[in-house]
């Protein structure tokens, strides 16, 4: 089965693009007391999983995708309508970030319309999985010189995903998942996958986080939620490190977790 989205043109593989925001002025605190136990646990995970990259073990400087995000979730594959949709909703509705589903095409949504960044979802067989790379280049929708074959040699993991943008620094982001994995699996797989091109990266040994191994969620909890506020928290600045930004964290996350 085809893709739908043949009319891109060939992106070239590039870092995703982060907006640049000024720093915020006020210090008021929380709207209600919290736990400053679970205010300093927060601020540490938040810092593993910020400036982290889960992958290589690096450390790096805190990303951010722009919003808003616009996810395609009308892809044939997908177990029913609606799937992708519940997903992108426990993010979004839980968080406040910008970012929603929708049956358009997600190219002309990003690289025609008001949409910052994008995602197309889709599930696929093993067998189609094995050949995606190709399938999307002979389709004109990647660069020739992208493989994924490094992504599919992780049997433990049911996800594909290669990221594309033009000029502009928007990003269509393409997540294939394996029709193998269990419901839960591709929950998860989706999620992650999402709040990592959001600025996410790191795991956590916390039990039930979506970033962790410890008995991993299958969709973000509010813990989690409030580390995606904590991104997008504008006292918070793309391209900071971690010791710039560490001793503004506890406030951060203070605020984060009183929302």
């Amino acid at each position: 089965m085809r893709l739908k989205l043949l009319t891109f043109p060939v992106f070239a593989l590039v870092l995703i693009g982060c907006a640049q925001t000024q720093p915020r002025t006020d210090t008021t605190g929380p709207s209600r007391s919290v736990d400053p136990a679970a205010v300093e646990s927060l601020a540490r995970d938040f810092e593993q999983v910020a400036f982290t990259d889960v992958r290589s073990g690096r450390t790096i400087a805190l990303e951010r995708l722009r919003t808003p995000i616009y996810v395609q979730s009308d892809a044939p594959g997908l177990p029913h309508p609606g799937w992708a949709d519940s997903v992108v909703l426990s993010i979004g509705s839980g968080s406040g970030v910008g970012i929603r589903s929708g049956r358009s095409n997600v190219a002309q949504e990003v690289f025609g319309g008001g949409f910052a960044n994008g995602f197309y979802v889709d599930v696929v067989s093993d067998r189609r999985l094995a050949n995606i790379d190709a399938e999307w280049h002979a389709g004109g929708m990647l660069d020739t010189n992208v493989s994924a074959e490094a992504h599919l040699r992780r049997d433990d993991w049911p996800c594909l995903v290669t990221s594309f943008a033009e000029k502009g620094g928007r990003v269509v982001n393409f997540v294939a998942i394996r029709d193998s994995a269990a419901s839960e699996q591709r929950n998860r797989c989706l999620s992650r996958e999402i709040l990592g091109f959001m600025g996410l990266h790191g795991a956590v040994t916390t039990p039930g986080s979506i970033f962790s191994d410890n008995r991993p969620a299958a969709l973000p909890n509010a813990r989690d939620l409030a580390m995606v506020r904590m991104l997008y928290d504008p006292r918070l600045e793309p391209e900071m490190t971690a010791a710039q930004a560490r001793p503004l964290l506890p406030a951060v996350a203070a605020d984060a977790l009183a929302k």
